[in-house]
């Protein structure tokens, strides 16, 4: 009987004494009680304080009954140094990195554009800078590109741009939100109007004139969205931004003119116009 106690005190002391196990991406081991497996991350109690690790941070779980849980594989050769408890990634890892984003605007089909978006992401991955380019097949402008549409014989040409954004995640999950600002120019063809008044005899009329004129748009939009990566390669991004731009030259008199067209209303001037942009992005990354 004294001998069964013994066994079942060794048994006792040495489980007691055993930790689940958190093996994180980047090499790291955390140890304590799992209290929590929740949908986006997991609570620690370790011997000092109890954390929360998001699961897109962790490997793996070994828990201390030996059975295991794996989260995410690792994308990257780790090597880590228990003595400064940090870790790097080997030049193989380094060389992993693709910086280069290139997608194009499937929503942007809908008005005859072609619609190319290149990015430029550094190994940060917190920051990212790029340009666009559109260009446009339509024989006359259409309802997207509103502010223009009621212009004579109005046809939106092509757009170009720079873009900024800023990733608070640093892609780490598999989706990922960004906000950012986007520069955008677009150019355009309309028919200005003219009118002479005519006397024939006792007859008054007038003539209106069309003449062809040029336009353009620079609006400064603030947009919003998110980045999903489907593998090491492909992704789709949606964008939503609004913004403003500013009327001026032969547009902006003749936007005036076909806006105040009923003499029996007020007048109305503006010198700022509203712009928003959405895209549904579908690209891949070099």
């Amino acid at each position: 009987m004294r001998g069964v106690l013994l066994y079942l005190f060794i048994i006792a002391f040495l489980t007691s004494g055993a930790q689940d196990k958190v093996f994180l991406l980047n090499g790291a081991i955390k140890q304590g009680k799992v209290l929590e497996i929740s949908k986006y991350d997991i609570t620690l109690e370790g011997p000092t304080e109890t954390k929360n690790i998001d699961r897109s941070e962790i490997a793996i779980v070994e828990f201390q009954n030996g059975s295991i849980e794996v989260f995410n594989q690792p994308k990257e050769d780790i090597i880590y140094n228990p003595i400064s408890a940090k870790a790097r990634p080997d030049a193989k890892a380094l060389s992993l990195h693709k910086p280069h984003y290139v997608s194009l605007n499937t929503l942007s089909l809908y008005n005859a554009d072609i619609s190319v978006f290149y990015e430029y992401v550094p190994k940060s991955k917190k920051f990212g800078a790029g340009i666009m380019g559109a260009y446009n097949f339509n024989p006359y402008s259409t309802i997207p590109n509103l502010f223009i549409t009621q212009l004579h014989n109005a046809k939106k040409n092509y757009d170009i741009g720079v873009t900024f954004n800023f990733y608070p995640r640093k892609f780490e999950s598999k989706t990922t939100m960004y906000f950012g600002a986007m520069l955008k120019y677009m150019n355009f063809n309309f028919h200005s109007t003219k009118t002479d008044s005519v006397i024939s005899g006792t007859t008054k009329g007038v003539i209106v004139s069309y003449i062809p004129d040029s336009g353009s748009q620079l609006a400064t939009i603030f947009t919003m969205g998110t980045h999903t990566k489907f593998n090491d390669n492909f992704y789709i991004k949606t964008l939503v931004g609004f913004g403003a731009y500013r009327l001026k030259g032969n547009y902006r008199t003749e936007f005036l003119k076909q806006l105040n067209d009923d003499p029996t209303q007020p007048y109305t001037e503006m010198n700022y116009l509203p712009k928003a942009y959405i895209g549904i992005n579908v690209g891949f990354n070099l």
